[in-house]
């Protein structure tokens, strides 16, 4: 070494994102809308049982955002599904 100190700043990586990839998504937003008109559920139903707004219910069944695990998470559980079970019917 020569002496000088490296800047943490400079070398450190960008924070990670836990938001799932977009070919995902789209199988995603299929499925939880297939779910939901399966079982005559509106968005504000899915929404008021996964603990989130109807906006993000519609924006993830219409593929509008990329959702985080969290999100998926929850709104698999209004549906009585894991989240592993969520991400093999999205396969």
């Amino acid at each position: 070494m020569n002496g000088k100190t490296r800047s943490h700043t400079s070398s450190k990586p960008p924070p990670l994102r836990q938001e799932l990839a977009a070919p995902i998504c789209v199988a995603m937003g299929k499925v939880f809308r297939e779910l939901r008109l399966k079982r005559h559920l509106s968005m504000y139903a899915v929404a008021k049982l996964a603990g989130v707004s109807r906006e993000m219910v519609r924006r993830v069944e219409l593929r509008l955002s990329k959702p985080s695990l969290d999100m998926v998470e929850r709104i698999g559980r209004a549906f009585g599904l894991r989240l592993m079970q969520v991400l093999a019917l999205a396969e």
